[in-house]
């Protein structure tokens, strides 16, 4: 079963309605502050990586994750984080919210440094591409399928790619595999790749006869195979 996140190619949703597109990044003063809290957090290591947040917003109960706006979820899954790792009490976030003063403000200032490191992790981001030893997995031109996994855990594989075939494009850089480090920072990295999925492979016959959807997967997300294979290393839970 996919998480409530979890929407892309599903039907019923409709086109994206850009017509309230105004150019403004933000479009209220606490989506500035979550985004900012939320970098801050980040540069300061008290979240280890974005995919820790990812999956605290992936465990948003499905109501609330669909009642909530985007920067809504951003703050409740940097709650959820901060929390988790120690930073923040619970009862103190509650006993604060019961004292609630709109008039309130709080002291402005930060660790040394933290400004200038915020403002150089907006403009630059943080670059995790890496080398392994071991060589890629997988080849240029082979064909593969993706894995089929029905646990509740973090990944960047999307539903509608699960189970499909695809061929390699292109050999990518390893980076920090996000199944992993979305609990444990310390996880490992992993080999990439551009993997060419027909239209019609995702979506049967309602895909285009010459669209492709190019992707990006990490090598766990693989398995060799044939034109003529069945899916296999289905995971349970």
């Amino acid at each position: 079963m996919r998480n409530v996140h979890d929407v892309g190619g599903q039907l019923s949703y409709g086109p994206i309605d850009l017509s309230a597109d105004d150019g403004r990044v933000f479009h209220s003063p606490y989506e500035s502050l979550a985004f900012g809290l939320t970098i801050a957090s980040l540069t300061h290591g008290f979240i280890h990586n974005p995919d820790e947040i990812r999956f605290a917003v992936e465990r948003l109960p499905p109501d609330v994750y669909v009642r909530c706006a985007y920067w809504e979820r951003f703050l409740a899954a940097a709650e959820m984080k901060l929390v988790e790792n120690g930073v923040l009490d619970f009862d103190a976030i509650l006993e604060r919210e019961r004292e609630a003063n709109p008039g309130a403000t709080l002291p402005a200032g930060a660790p040394e440094g933290l400004n200038d490191a915020i403002d150089n992790a907006i403009a630059h981001g943080r670059e995790r591409a890496t080398q392994l030893p071991e060589p890629h997995r997988f080849a240029v031109g082979q064909r593969v399928r993706t894995r089929v996994s029905n646990n509740r855990h973090h990944t960047r594989l999307p539903g509608y790619a699960m189970g499909r075939e695809g061929v390699i494009v292109a050999q990518l850089p390893a980076f920090p595999l996000p199944d992993a480090v979305a609990s444990d920072p310390n996880g490992p990295s992993e080999w990439t790749y551009r993997v060419r999925f027909e239209a019609r492979e995702l979506w049967g016959r309602d895909g285009g006869a010459h669209d492709v959807v190019m992707l990006d997967a990490f090598e766990s997300y693989l398995r060799a195979t044939t034109s003529t294979a069945a899916p296999s290393d289905r995971e349970t839970p």
